[in-house]
């Protein structure tokens, strides 16, 4: 028994030390949608993400300062616009949560296709939403009311209407 329960403790402390070994860097713009990559050509995903960087990866490209350094990155929207970090990116004040956020650069054309993507990848998110509300939904249903409901739901919302209209007793036969 001690064995195991010293194993438990064990296991669990592991957790917890594993889960403090990273920090999280998201990636944000001003349109979102943009498609990121580091200047030594990673693809990240679009904007906005959220990388996850290990903790002695990070404290082992301390700067003089103290401050970590990650690669710069390179935002390209699908009008074709960039904009770039810079290089490296200085992540400072020991934190668990980063945020690099980039703007669209106002002088490149087709706005307007840039908008457009943001916008549908909004509604799809949305409708993703939706959907998982629904399930989440149905899911408390059929907890609550769920199968062979029927006589429980009589017993637990006994019908407040009026009551339905009984026959009259039987006449007694005349002679």
């Amino acid at each position: 028994m001690i064995k195991y329960n010293t194993l438990r403790l064990l296991s669990i402390a592991a957790l917890v030390a594993l889960s403090g070994c990273s920090s999280i860097v998201t990636f944000t713009s001003d349109i979102e949608g943009a498609d990121v990559h580091t200047v030594d050509g990673v693809h990240y995903g679009k904007t906005p993400i959220d990388i996850r960087y290990d903790n002695d990866m990070l404290a082992s490209s301390r700067n003089a300062h103290g401050c970590s350094q990650i690669p710069g990155v390179i935002y390209t929207w699908s009008s074709g616009a960039q904009a770039r970090s810079d290089n490296p990116i200085v992540l400072c004040n020991d934190a668990s949560h980063y945020t690099v956020s980039l703007n669209r650069p106002s002088e490149h054309p087709d706005l307007e296709t840039d908008l457009r993507l943001a916008l549908e990848r909004q509604q799809a998110r949305e409708r993703v939403l939706r959907q998982e509300l629904e399930l989440e939904r149905m899911r408390n249903e059929m907890f609550f009311f769920g199968p062979g409901f029927g006589m429980r739901g009589a017993i637990l919302f006994p019908m407040t209407g009026p009551r339905p209209a009984h026959p009259h007793p039987p006449r007694p036969p005349r002679h």
